[in-house]
């Protein structure tokens, strides 16, 4: 929308990127700590190997499909 209406100007909203991060670090943070204290380390672990290997495959996946 903003490239439609023609908006080069660059709206500084520093502080609402900084509370915006903070609160997105605070939020994954706790979501893997309450997974770890209810599920274990095991399931924690295989989680992130799940995620790490469908964005490894998503990423050769895209490569492959260049020339679309």
């Amino acid at each position: 929308m903003v490239l439609y209406q023609a908006k080069t100007q660059v709206v500084n909203n520093s502080i609402f990127h900084s509370v915006f991060a903070v609160f997105a670090v605070i939020t994954t943070w706790a979501s893997i700590l309450l997974s770890y204290l209810f599920f274990g380390a095991w399931f924690l672990f295989s989680f992130l190997i799940i995620i790490w290997c469908a964005d490894i495959f998503a990423y050769f996946g895209g490569r492959s499909f260049w020339w679309l």
